[in-house]
């Protein structure tokens, strides 16, 4: 019976030695895919800090172009009020139904040229 028992405790013990080994090689290609897995994270973490340092240099360009743009608007909109504030207000319509004499009769002198001459009579024409 010793022997039979002797021979039980025996192959177990065997058994427990296979499992850990391989219980040990697979702790070893686990610590082997951690490495693997920590160095691409490590890789993936200086690519997003490289790429969100270009993106904010982007922003802040994209922020002074937008700031300079808005400037260039507003100069560009206190000219037109300058301007407007400097030039004659335009033309008005004849106001009365008939047209003076002076601003309907054709013109005798000959620095007047013909298409001046046909606008003041179709203005004529149109407020009678």
């Amino acid at each position: 019976m010793d022997d039979r028992i002797e021979a039980e405790v025996s192959e177990e013990m065997s058994s427990l030695r296979a499992e850990r080994s391989q219980l040990e090689s697979k702790l070893e290609a686990l610590a082997r895919r951690e490495a693997e897995l920590r160095t691409q994270a490590t890789g993936l973490q200086e690519a997003l800090h490289t790429e969100r340092a270009g993106l904010e240099e982007m922003l802040d360009e994209a922020l002074t172009d937008l700031a300079r743009k808005d400037e260039e608007l507003r100069g560009l909109q206190e000219r037109l009020k300058a301007r407007r504030r400097a030039s004659p207000p335009p033309p008005r319509a004849h106001a009365t139904s008939t047209c003076s004499p002076s601003a309907c009769a054709p013109s005798t002198r000959t620095s007047r040229s013909t298409t001046t001459r046909s606008r003041i009579s179709s203005r004529c024409a149109t407020s009678r």
